[in-house]
C-alpha cells in the first residue's frame, strides 16, 4: 500500500484479501462471501463474485472505489432484494404468452430495484456514497462515450432503464457524468423521470418495485402509441393493408394499390429486421446488473434458462389477438417527434460492466506478481479444530489425537527437552539484568558507602529494565503428497518439539498447514477451465489451523498429534500459503514477527495455460513463491525456510537450513530461531546440552 503522484495505490492481492475478509460486513449475513474468479462480476443472493485479478498489480484509488461500489451495491441486493419475487416477476410478468421475453420490463424492474436498494444502503452506511458514486460515474462515462449516445438518449425504449438510475443517483456527492447523461434526454422524459423516482421512494418492497416498473412500462408504451405517425390515406379500393375499412387507408387507383403493396413489404422488412435485434436484447439481459445477472450460478439466471429469445416487451400491452402481433411489434418501432423508438439495444446501466473494465485495465498495469492469477477463490477452504470438516486434519475422537501426540512426544526421547533448554538459555541471556549505579534513588550501592558517609546523593543503584521479548511466531507446514512418509513424520515431530519449547516462553505462536483440493476436484476443474483464458491455479486451496495464537497447547494436542495421519496430502501452493500465513501474522500486535516454513521442495500445482488444462507451470509457481517470500520480508517478517530432507528451500528463502533429523534441528534451527525471536545472534555452547540430551535418553 502506498502513494504515487497523489494517487492511493494498493497491491491487487491485498485488495482481494480485504474484500474477501470484509464480506460478512458487506452482506450482514453469515453465509455471504466475496470471491474473485473467472471473467465476470455477478451475485447469486449469497455470493458476490468479482473477476479474477492478477497478483502484484498496483490498483489506483478510483478502481478500488469502483469495485467497492459494485460490492456495496450487490450486498444491498443480498440484504434487501426478495429474490423469490424477482423469480415470479421474470416468469409471470416478463414472459409473454407467446413465449417471447419482455426485456424492457425486466430491465425497468432492475432499474427501479437498484435505485430503491441504494437508498437503503445509504441509510445503513452513509459513507457508502463514495463507492456508489464511483461505480455509477464509471457506468455513466461508458454511456456518455458511446458513439450513438445522443441518438440512444432519444429512444425512450432503449434509454429508459438507465435513465431511471441517472435520475435516482443525481444527488450523490461527487458523482460524475450524470448531469451530462440527463441533459441528452427529452424534456418530457426528464419530467416523467422526476415523478417516477418520487414513487420509488414510496416503495416498501421488491414487489412494490415491480408494480411500479410495470406501471412505467405501460405509460411508455401508451406514449409510444400516441406518437405513432399517421398512416397514409388515399382513395377507397382493394388495397393490401390487411386492416378493416374503418382503420385502413382506402386503395383505389393503381398508384395507391402500389403504395399498399410497398407498405406491406416495409412491414415485412421491419419484422425481419427486428427479430435479430430482439435476440440481442435477450442476450444482453443475461449480463444485466445485479440480482444474479451475468452469473452462471445466479438466481435470476437460473430462472432464464427456459426463456427463449423474445421481443422487447410491446406484446404485453393491452389484450391482443395473435393476429395483432405484427402491429404490436410495430409499437416498438414507432417514430416520434424526436426519432425512432426501439431501434437500439436496451441500456441497463449494468454496474458489472464497470468492474469488468477495471479488471481488463489492471491486466496492462505494472506489477511484480508475475501475473499470477487464480481461476476462482470460491472453493478455497480453511479448516480449524471447530470446522465441520475438521476430520480432514484430526481424528473425530479427540482423545485419540491426544494419545497420538503423547506417543510421538515419548518417542522423541529427550529432543524436546534439549531444544527447550537451548531456547531458554538463549532467552535467559537476554533476560539477565545488571545494576546501574550512580543513581539518586533506588537501592543503596555498597560500593559507594564512603560517598554516602560524605553526603553524596548519587550512592544508589537500580536494576536495568527487563527487555521485553515481544515476538509472534508462525510455523507453516507443507502437507502435500511429496511430504508423505518420513518427511511429514519429521515435520510433525519438529512442530511438537517447537510447540513444547515455545509454550514455556512468552512467545506467541501458531501452527498452520497447507495443501490443495486437487485429487478430489481434478475433473471438476478440468471441465471448468474449458474455453477460459490462462489461469495460474485452478484447484481450491486447503489450509489448516492446527493451533492458533489464542489456543493453549493442551487444547491443540489432538490436531497436532494427527498432522502426519489426517492432513490430506495433495499438491502445494507455497506462495499463496505464505501470503495467507503472513496476513494472519501481520495482524498480531507483537513488534517482532517470525515465520518458519517447513517444506520439502518447490511448489507444484495444476494450472490452465493457453485455454487448455495443463498439469504444472513450475516456473510460474516458483516465481510466485519467491514473490510471496519477498513481500513477507518487506512487510517486516523474518522468514526462515526449513528444508525437510531437501535443499530446495535455498531457492526461495534467503535464510534457510536443511533438517534431516531432530539432531539437525537442535544444532541449527534453534540458534536461528533465537536470533529471530530476540533480534540478535546467540551462539549457544552445545556441549553441555548434548550431555543433557544423552542423560535423558
Amino acid at each position: 500500500m502506498g502513494e504515487s503522484e497523489g494517487i492511493f495505490i494498493m497491491k491487487s492481492e491485498l485488495f482481494m484479501h480485504e474484500m474477501t475478509e470484509t464480506s460478512a460486513v458487506f452482506g450482514r449475513k453469515a453465509k455471504t462471501r466475496v470471491t474473485f474468479g473467472g471473467n465476470g462480476a455477478y451475485t447469486d443472493g449469497t455470493h458476490i463474485n468479482l473477476p479474477a485479478m492478477a497478483q502484484g498489480k498496483e490498483i489506483d484509488d478510483v478502481s478500488i472505489d469502483v469495485m467497492r461500489g459494485y460490492t456495496d451495491h450487490e450486498a444491498g441486493h443480498i440484504r434487501h432484494t426478495n429474490f423469490k419475487e424477482v423469480k415470479k416477476f421474470v416468469e409471470n410478468e416478463c414472459t409473454n404468452p407467446d413465449g417471447s421475453f419482455n426485456n424492457l420490463l425486466k430491465s425497468l424492474g432492475n432499474a427501479v430495484e437498484d435505485v430503491w436498494l441504494e437508498r437503503k444502503v445509504l441509510k445503513e452506511y452513509p459513507g457508502a456514497w463514495k463507492n456508489l458514486s464511483a461505480v455509477a460515474s464509471a457506468v455513466n462515462g461508458e454511456f456518455k462515450d458511446m458513439k450513438d449516445a445522443a441518438k440512444i438518449a432519444k429512444d425512450w425504449m432503449a434509454v429508459l432503464p438507465v435513465a431511471i438510475t441517472w435520475e435516482g443517483r443525481k444527488d450523490y456527492k461527487e458523482i460524475k457524468n450524470n448531469d451530462d447523461c440527463l441533459n441528452m434526454l427529452d424534456d418530457d422524459l426528464r419530467e416523467r423521470l422526476k415523478d417516477w423516482v418520487k414513487e420509488i421512494n414510496r416503495c416498501k418492497s421488491t414487489k412494490d418495485n415491480h408494480k411500479l416498473a410495470k406501471k412505467i412500462h405501460d405509460e411508455v408504451m401508451a406514449e409510444a402509441e400516441k406518437r405513432k405517425p399517421p398512416e397514409p390515406w388515399g382513395d377507397i379500393g382493394d388495397g393490401e393493408g390487411g386492416g378493416t375499412p374503418d382503420q385502413d387507408p382506402p386503395h383505389g387507383d393503381e398508384t395507391n394499390k402500389g403504395d399498399g403493396d410497398e407498405k406491406v413489404n416495409e412491414n415485412e422488412k421491419d419484422d425481419a429486421k427486428s427479430e435479430p435485434m430482439e435476440g440481442e436484447e435477450s442476450k444482453e439481459d443475461e449480463g444485466g446488473d445485479g440480482k444474479g445477472k451475468g452469473s452462471p450460478d445466479g438466481e435470476e439466471d437460473g430462472d432464464k434458462e427456459d426463456q427463449p429469445d423474445g421481443g422487447s416487451g410491446a406484446d404485453d400491452v393491452g389484450d391482443k389477438e395473435d393476429g395483432d402481433k405484427p402491429e404490436d411489434k410495430g409499437d416498438e418501432d414507432t417514430v416520434g417527434s424526436t426519432g425512432s423508438w426501439g431501434e437500439h439495444e436496451i441500456q441497463t446501466g449494468d454496474l458489472s460492466n464497470a468492474v469488468d473494465a477495471i479488471i481488463a485495465k489492471s491486466e496492462s498495469l505494472k506489477g511484480d506478481g508475475s501475473d499470477y492469477k487464480v481461476l476462482t477463490t470460491k472453493d478455497d477452504l480453511v479448516i480449524t479444530r471447530h470446522h465441520p470438516k475438521r476430520k480432514l486434519m484430526m481424528p473425530d475422537d479427540e482423545q485419540h489425537g491426544r494419545d497420538e501426540y503423547e506417543r510421538k512426544l515419548r518417542n522423541m526421547t529427550g529432543a524436546p527437552n534439549v531444544i527447550r533448554r537451548k531456547l531458554e538459555r538463549a532467552l535467559s541471556a537476554k533476560m539477565n539484568r545488571g545494576w546501574e549505579g550512580g543513581r539518586e534513588q533506588g537501592k543503596l550501592d555498597t560500593k559507594r558507602l564512603v560517598s554516602a558517609f560524605n553526603g553524596k546523593p548519587d550512592v544508589y543503584k537500580e536494576r536495568d529494565p527487563v527487555p521485553e521479548i515481544d515476538t509472534a511466531t508462525t510455523i507453516l507446514i507443507d502437507c502435500s503428497g511429496s511430504m508423505g512418509g518420513s518427511k511429514i513424520r519429521l515435520a510433525n515431530e519438529i512442530a511438537i518439539a517447537l510447540a513444547e519449547a515455545l509454550e514455556r516462553t512468552t512467545v506467541s505462536y501458531e501452527i498452520l498447514g497447507f495443501t490443495d483440493r486437487a485429487i478430489r476436484w481434478g475433473k471438476f476443474y478440468r471441465d471448468k477451465v474449458k474455453g477460459h483464458e490462462s489461469f495460474s491455479r485452478v484447484e481450491g486451496l486447503l489450509h489448516y489451523v492446527f493451533k492458533d495464537y489464542n489456543e493453549s497447547l493442551l487444547r491443540a494436542k489432538p490436531a497436532l498429534g494427527g498432522i502426519d495421519c489426517y492432513a490430506d496430502r495433495r499438491e502445494n501452493v507455497d506462495g499463496e500459503a505464505i501470503q495467507w500465513a503472513s496476513r494472519r501474522l501481520l495482524k498480531r500486535h507483537e513488534k517482532r514477527k517470525v515465520m518458519l516454513v517447513l517444506s520439502d521442495g518447490a511448489p507444484a500445482f495444476s494450472c490452465c495455460v493457453g485455454k487448455g488444462y495443463e498439469s504444472y507451470d513450475l516456473m510460474s509457481a516458483e516465481r510466485h513463491c519467491r514473490y510471496a517470500v519477498d513481500e513477507a520480508i518487506r512487510s517486516g517478517i523474518d522468514m526462515i525456510g526449513i528444508g525437510i530432507m531437501d535443499s530446495s528451500v535455498k531457492k526461495f528463502y534467503p535464510d534457510h537450513v536443511v533438517v534431516r533429523n531432530l539432531d539437525d534441528l537442535q544444532k541449527t534451527v534453534i540458534s536461528k530461531l533465537a536470533k529471530a525471536l530476540l533480534g540478535e545472534r546467540y551462539e549457544v555452547d552445545n556441549s553441555e546440552l548434548m550431555k543433557v540430551r544423552d542423560a535423558v535418553a
